[in-house]
């Protein structure tokens, strides 16, 4: 039984989701939402984000993780808030001592929908038929499910 964590990084908010491989078959735990968006300094910003890893880090203990890698946009400064985001989660993880793993968007959604330029809402509408989820689930949520998903076909040839 493998338990992984995959993290959608962001300043503001961070999905992420605990899923659970166990003889072949994949079921999700837990997924949510690490809001940040109360702290305007941000080196709290970065330290809520570490702490609150490593509360889902102790609570659910996965033995590999997989975060979204940076998207090199036009903004510059969005780089770096999102560069903030994940340092804080890969510092958390190397300490706990968990495989890190890094995945681009593009191949998530080449592995997910067979179309690497697909938009957010068909990751989202593919996620939830996967897993038959019935709550709403926020883009953060769905991409962090993806993003674990993908590691395991990608890895294991699990078929979706």
């Amino acid at each position: 039984m493998n338990i992984i964590l995959s993290i959608d990084p962001g300043y503001l908010k961070t999905g992420f989701s605990i899923i659970k491989e166990n003889s072949n078959k994949i079921f999700y735990l837990k997924y949510g939402i690490i809001n940040s968006k109360e702290f305007v300094n941000k080196f709290e910003k970065m330290k809520f984000i570490y702490n609150e890893i490593n509360k889902i880090i102790l609570k659910f203990k996965p033995k590999v993780s997989i975060i979204e890698s940076i998207f090199l946009g036009k903004n510059f400064d969005s780089i770096i808030k999102l560069d903030l985001a994940r340092s804080s989660i890969i510092l958390s993880l190397i300490n706990k001592n968990i495989p890190i793993y890094e995945y681009n968007s593009k191949k998530v959604k080449k592995i997910i929908t067979n179309f690497g330029n697909c938009n957010k809402n068909l990751i989202n509408k593919k996620i939830i038929n996967i897993f038959n989820i019935k709550n709403r689930l926020s883009y953060d949520e769905s991409d962090a499910i993806a993003i674990g998903l993908a590691y395991l076909v990608d890895k294991f040839n699990f078929k979706i």
